[in-house]
């Protein structure tokens, strides 16, 4: 693949996938909600990125991810990075940029949880859950800023949680991030 290329997944299959010539990160894409817009998004013609945190376990999930929408005729990439910290946020949007060209959408799905009751969470624990959920939603939206610019056009995407207007308890740092990102 050339740097830059916007070959639709659909060409010459006569069909037009809605996201046919479109650049997608989908964060926190190894398992569950993300894995499952990172396959939808490939199947409609995007070209993705599947970010995963850099640890085993979520690596062989996302080749997985990559794995099933290459075997399906799309284009997918794995990027390992822990969007709370910029300079991984940086390179991973860079690699997008470098293999497919500008990104059009910015997925922000990845979150960090813990359950433990609200007057025994840790500060490390609580600050981790807002690096990740909050501060790495803003790195990943600002990382993105400028290919869209580039482009004329985008879409940033953040997912949050029902714990926001429901609560759950256990679970006070990341409903409460989870209202951060309602905010950003």
């Amino acid at each position: 693949m050339t740097s830059g290329s916007r070959t639709s997944t659909n060409e010459g299959s006569g069909m037009m996938g809605r996201l046919d010539n479109r650049v997608a990160i989908v964060t926190g894409a190894s398992w569950g909600i993300g894995a499952a817009v990172a396959e939808a998004f490939a199947r409609e013609g995007a070209a993705v990125v599947v970010n995963n945190l850099p640890e085993d376990r979520m690596d062989s999930l996302a080749e997985g991810v990559v794995s099933r929408i290459t075997a399906s005729g799309g284009r997918a990439i794995k990027c390992a990075a822990d969007i709370s910290v910029p300079s991984e946020v940086e390179r991973m949007v860079a690699l997008a940029e470098r293999t497919f060209g500008d990104v059009d959408i910015m997925v922000a799905n990845a979150a960090y949880s813990e359950r433990m009751p609200w007057n025994e969470i840790p500060l490390e624990q609580w600050d981790r859950t807002m690096a990740v959920n909050v501060r790495g939603t803003y790195l990943c939206a600002r990382a993105v800023y400028p290919s869209m610019l580039r482009l004329g056009r985008g879409s940033i995407i953040t997912l949050t949680s029902v714990t926001v207007e429901l609560g759950m308890a256990g679970f006070l740092d990341y409903v409460s991030s989870q209202a951060g990102i309602s905010g950003l």
